[in-house]
């Protein structure tokens, strides 16, 4: 408290300030930590005069520290050295049983581990072995930190160990060689189309993780992982050989329409447009290609040379005037009927000439036909022949 005085003019004084400060004491925990250590402490199996002297000293303090008094370090000090006497004392040595760890540990030691066992399961076995024996010997030494719980504990985990050695590896054998094939399959992935690409290697990845899980044991995981790489691998398609398509497109795009009738050629422009796009197509089958390589071949097959129906036309008609005049000309004499011979074998000639153009015509179309595997063509093309040599020897 701060008082402050000031002089009137009467030489009297009044209070011009005052002012208080208080300090905090901070409270010193140590005696109400002290009993409540006590309080928890475990007494069980200790020494009865301890614990006597103990119980004293804590009621003791307990009375000072409820009536707040000062004077509480001579009762402070005798129940810290009650408590830590208490303490430091040992318990009686628990005698131990080990007549069930000493037989785990000789079943364990009898068996013969199978090559097939899983790793993980193998290594769970000898530690759980050697941490029995470890048990063992510390109880023989007379570890007193040993307890009974420690005992039981190493031979119940010691067998259910010896029961895990029953988890064997799963048979891999067929995972194996179907991921050997797929290996093969996947360095050439570039020769398969797009679709089913993503679904194989994705597959192929999945049955390498459980190949190489050497604690794998599900067998049926196993089998799982190998048929759904067999699967993915039968999805993917190889890309189409599209020679014989390119080769045919090469050789319609080298023709004339000029050559040609506009019918039979606006056929054969349409088989090549078709031809195009399959050949194009990155995801084409090769049922496709086949398919529009003999629609293009045909089409070129069954081309017509421009003015080849009128040459016959006129070759028909002459060669009836022909007849008719040699007719005419044996009822007449000798000369005319020469002169009518002579004009149909000039016709005769002419059709011979026709037919050979179309014989040659067909049989450029049977050697492609030949090429790609069409036995149908290769038929018409004999044909051709036939009537070709028959027309020639008529001739």
């Amino acid at each position: 408290m701060r008082v402050v005085l000031t002089e009137t003019k009467k030489s009297w004084y009044q209070i011009a300030e005052v002012s208080f400060t208080y300090e905090e004491i901070p409270e010193d925990t140590t005696l109400r930590d002290l009993i409540r250590e006590a309080e928890d402490l475990d007494i069980s199996g200790k020494d009865t005069e301890l614990v006597n002297s103990m119980i004293a000293a804590l009621i003791e303090a307990q009375k000072l520290y409820a009536q707040d008094s000062a004077d509480t370090a001579e009762a402070q000090a005798v129940l810290e050295a009650a408590v830590n006497a208490l303490k430091e004392t040992q318990e009686p040595a628990e005698e131990l049983s080990t007549a069930v760890l000493e037989y785990a540990i000789e079943l364990a030691e009898g068996i013969d581990i199978d090559s097939d066992v899983v790793d993980a399961v193998k290594e769970n076995f000898e530690d759980a072995l050697q941490n029995a024996k470890d048990i063992l010997e510390r109880v023989q030494a007379g570890d007193a930190g040993v307890k009974q719980s420690d005992v039981d504990s190493a031979w119940q985990n010691l067998i259910r160990a010896i029961q895990y050695l029953e988890f064997k590896q799963a048979d891999k054998t067929d995972l194996e060689k179907v991921i050997a094939l797929a290996e093969e399959m996947n360095a050439d992935l570039d020769a398969y189309l797009d679709a089913g690409k993503e679904a194989f290697t994705t597959a192929l990845a999945a049955a390498k993780e459980v190949y190489e899980d050497v604690n794998a044991m599900d067998q049926e995981e196993v089998n799982t992982a190998w048929q759904n790489l067999l699967d993915a691998m039968a999805n993917l398609m190889l890309r189409p050989d599209k020679s014989l398509l390119e080769d045919l497109i090469a050789q319609a795009e080298s023709l004339s329409e000029a050559d040609y009738d506009a019918q039979s050629f606006a056929v054969m422009r349409a088989a090549l447009a078709a031809a195009k796009e399959t050949a194009a197509d990155e995801n084409a089958l090769q049922e496709e290609v086949d398919a529009s390589a003999a629609a293009l071949e045909d089409a070129i097959a069954e081309l017509t040379a421009s003015g080849s129906g009128d040459d016959q036309q006129s070759g028909g008609q002459q060669g009836g005037d022909d007849q008719q005049a040699g007719t005419g000309g044996s009822q007449s004499g000798n000369g005319s009927q020469s002169q009518g011979q002579t004009a149909g074998s000039s016709d005769n000639k002419s059709t011979a000439s026709a037919s050979g153009a179309a014989a040659a015509s067909n049989t450029s179309a049977a050697q492609k036909s030949v090429k790609s595997g069409d036995s149908g063509n290769y038929i018409l093309w004999c044909a051709a022949m036939v009537l070709a040599a028959g027309a020639a020897a008529a001739a």
